[in-house]
């Protein structure tokens, strides 16, 4: 797997971040558009208390990722993932249910990407319909996390991984 080096923060005011992140110099690399995601878990994970979970995500425009995440450690950096594009959903569905998989849950999101040139820095600005308005902060290292958390003027303290 994969690991992961990314934040997040929630209930943000995302029309300010995103005047925030013009400034910065950052670039919508992608418009918001709206994502179905469905979940999937191992159900003895339940009871073993292992946090791991299958995920499909549909962006509406034929961009189909499938992938598994792992709460390895209780940290930045602590997740890891694999993903892989597909072109079918219910094929993807239907090698979740062959692993011993059930469905977990689905639910539809808005997501916009925002870059910065020679940062290697992602900021998504995102809207679920199950929580409230967020940011996740995703680069290859903690410093940078904590570089743009304070340019945007975010507690770092209180972001979660």
């Amino acid at each position: 797997m994969n690991i992961e080096t990314e934040i997040k923060y929630l209930n943000t005011d995302n029309n300010k971040i995103r005047k925030d992140l013009i400034k910065l110099g950052f670039i919508r690399t992608q418009e918001e558009r709206t994502y179905n995601c469905y979940y999937f878990h191992f159900e003895e994970d339940i009871k073993n208390k292992r946090n791991r979970w299958g995920r499909i995500k549909d962006d509406g425009c034929g961009n189909i990722l499938m992938g598994m995440k792992e709460v390895l450690e209780d940290k930045i950096g602590g997740v890891g993932e694999v993903d892989l594009y597909i072109n079918c959903i219910e094929a993807g569905k239907q090698i979740f249910y062959a692993l011993g998989m059930v469905d977990k849950k689905f639910h539809k999101m808005t997501r916009e990407i925002w870059k910065i040139e020679d940062e290697n820095v992602e900021i998504t600005l995102d809207n679920w319909d199950v929580i409230e308005p967020n940011i996740e902060i995703e680069s290859d290292c903690v410093e940078k996390l904590k570089k743009y958390s304070k340019l945007l003027g975010l507690d770092f303290s209180k972001a979660i991984y």
